[in-house]
């Protein structure tokens, strides 16, 4: 399951480990055994930016360089990082 959407690959993939990956320009999974003997494709429906990235805690990156436009709550989630382990 991705989000609240079930992808289902079939009896001849049960138990097996399977890499995915995204396919950008088709907006697809590709889904491969690890030693790819068998590949398949499935549409990504219904997907929203939380279901694939999950709930981001901007605070978690405090030492990495942020893309701008800057939302307030990831300015004040900066600040209050940059707080922690500080005494006032």
């Amino acid at each position: 399951m991705l989000g609240a959407h079930r992808y289902g690959l079939g009896k001849d993939w049960q138990k097996q480990p399977v890499r995915i990956y995204f396919d950008q320009e088709t907006q697809e999974f590709l889904c491969s055994t690890l030693g790819l003997q068998k590949t398949e494709r499935c549409q990504a429906s219904g997907l929203t930016k939380q279901d694939l990235m999950g709930e981001l805690n901007m605070a978690a990156f405090a030492n990495h360089q942020y893309a701008f436009p800057w939302s307030i709550m990831s300015i004040r989630q900066n600040q209050i990082a940059d707080l922690i382990g500080t005494i006032l």
